[in-house]
């Protein structure tokens, strides 16, 4: 059976990145085949270090273009280290694909970063040249910091041990300190990158832990410049600069010309050395293999995917990411790889045969919460061009319902220089909440007369630190329009009536610049 971990909704509803145990945790959950893809239009893309990547949970080749990165089945363990027991494990092998992964929609930037992941060296290289294979990345510089390597090692005449090493950058081999234990292959290996950022430059400190248990205290390795030898190189000691301003966002897996032949699974990002160990983010644990709704899935951790009984409709896709909504309430599912199972889904459909695994810390993408999708079923649309029924809400309170259909009443717009919509973010609040309201590019909307007040119909399609997004879809979502004051159109309010100007029954219809508006009175 299937685990579910309960977990208390509000908890649920305010949960940050500096709150969360667990900010990153792969398992591979995907069928055999290539680990990450190129953007459409990409070649040997930089796709991490582009805008799109702080939206993003899927993996993405960032350099390379042959011998991907690749899922193989099975799975790793270690002992004392918890493991999703689900999915598969990602397979390197020498020159080839990069893969990279962001970590979040916001970079740790301070305290402590640990990167850990199982390990299994199946063959070593018939050399001895390091190569690194797992690394956590900067955004701001493009660096890759913390950097796991292997080093063949030579006995009898036959390469047949390794040694494992760190660097914090790409600063020679001056400065990777390597084990002095010699690892025989074809053994799952637990591996820890400690990175501690310090104020000031270019002394940030990496640490590798190689089979540690919880209660490890002293890493195996260090790299920080106070560290010696006795021809006094500065072992560990980096040239380059620290972690920039945005902070560490991702982890990649890489393919060098010396990349031994290497299994990697359960890859975790934490930020203290107690969440490295930790399975689940606590709750009543209860047998299920399925949900009945969105409200359940989200207040639970489905730790192996659950079939959702409810079937959904697509609320809106967004860079490979679907906001679903049901009668309960909204998530935004991740297709996880490679968006090949909710391809072509438009908004309106209503899917079905859905497994989902969502409540990983990490997913909260633009701060809405977020389900992964298990390739355990394939989805299917069962009708299309169905409309949700959106949920009556106040301003205050919509953030929680991301990224669902709301409908606000009497929200004040704040007009400035510009009296009419445009394209872009458009200011509305309501008392003391404020949000901006998205005008897409296309909309019908868009040169009509901005309203002082007016009831919205819109999707909540963020919620960070940049604040909450809401966005319209077409003219027909801003209703009871009230024109602002000094207009000569006060207390119009723009009717669903398409008729041209005239007086019925002492009600003045006055059509401008396309929209209709009524008010009480006889024309003068």
């Amino acid at each position: 059976m299937k685990k579910i971990y309960l977990l208390f909704c509000a908890a649920m509803m305010t949960l940050s990145a500096a709150q969360a145990k667990v900010i990153f945790h792969e398992s591979f959950d995907a069928p055999n085949g290539t680990v990450g893809e190129l953007r459409a239009g990409d070649t040997n893309t930089e796709a991490f270090f582009d805008g799109y990547s702080y939206e993003e949970t899927r993996w993405w080749t960032h350099l390379g273009s042959s011998n991907y990165v690749k899922v193989a089945e099975g799975t790793l363990s270690y002992p004392g280290y918890q493991t999703s027991g689900f999915g598969n494990k990602a397979y390197l092998w020498s020159t080839g694909a990069d893969d990279i992964r962001s970590l979040a929609s916001k970079g740790v930037t301070s305290g402590k970063v640990y990167l850990s992941a199982i390990i299994h060296v199946d063959v070593v290289k018939a050399n001895a040249t390091p190569d690194y294979f797992l690394t956590l990345c900067d955004h701001a510089n493009g660096y890759y910091l913390g950097r796991v390597y292997t080093k063949s090692v030579q006995e009898n005449g036959s390469w047949a041990g390794f040694r494992l090493g760190v660097a914090k950058a790409n600063d020679g081999d001056n400065y990777l300190r390597y084990t002095s234990e010699v690892f025989a292959p074809q053994t799952d290996m637990l591996v820890v990158i400690e990175y501690e950022f310090v104020a000031g430059e270019k002394n940030d400190i990496v640490r590798l832990y190689v089979n540690p248990t919880k209660e490890t205290t002293s890493p195996t390795l260090e790299c920080v410049q106070d560290t010696v030898t006795g021809g006094g190189v500065a072992r560990g000691a980096h040239t380059q600069a620290d972690a920039g301003s945005y902070g560490l966002f991702g982890v990649m897996l890489r393919q060098g010309t010396n990349t031994p032949k290497v299994y990697v699974d359960e890859i975790k990002v934490t930020t203290s050395w107690a969440d490295v160990w930790v399975e689940k983010q606590g709750g009543e644990v209860i047998e299920d293999t399925s949900v009945d709704n969105i409200a359940a899935l989200k207040t639970a951790t489905v730790y192996k995917g659950v079939l959702l009984k409810s079937q959904p409709v697509v609320v809106y896709e967004k860079n490979g990411n679907v906001a679903l909504q049901d009668s309960t309430g909204a998530i935004l599912v991740n297709d996880y790889m490679d968006s090949r199972l909710l391809n072509g889904v438009q908004a309106g459909d209503q899917l079905s045969n859905l497994t989902l695994i969502p409540v990983e810390s990490e997913h909260f993408i633009d701060g809405l919460h977020t389900a992964r999708l298990s390739s355990k079923t394939t989805p299917a649309v069962a009708s299309s061009g169905n409309s949700v029924t959106p949920f009556e809400v106040t301003l205050a309170d919509a953030a929680q319902y991301g990224p669902a259909c709301v409908q606000l009443k009497n929200v004040e717009f704040v007009i400035g220089a510009e009296k009419k919509f445009t394209v872009g973010l458009q200011a509305i609040q309501q008392g003391e909440a404020t949000a901006d309201l998205n005008i897409p590019n296309g909309c019908n909307i868009i040169g009509e007369d901005l309203p002082a007040k007016a009831s919205v119909k819109a999707i909540v399609v963020k919620n960070d630190e940049s604040g909450l997004r809401l966005q319209i879809s077409a003219s027909a979502d801003v209703t009871d329009r009230v024109a602002p004051s000094g207009t000569g159109m006060e207390n119009i309010q723009k009717s669903e009536v398409s008729v041209q100007k005239v007086i019925r029954d002492g009600q003045l219809m006055i059509i401008r610049n396309g929209v209709i508006y009524t008010a009480t009175g006889a024309e003068k």
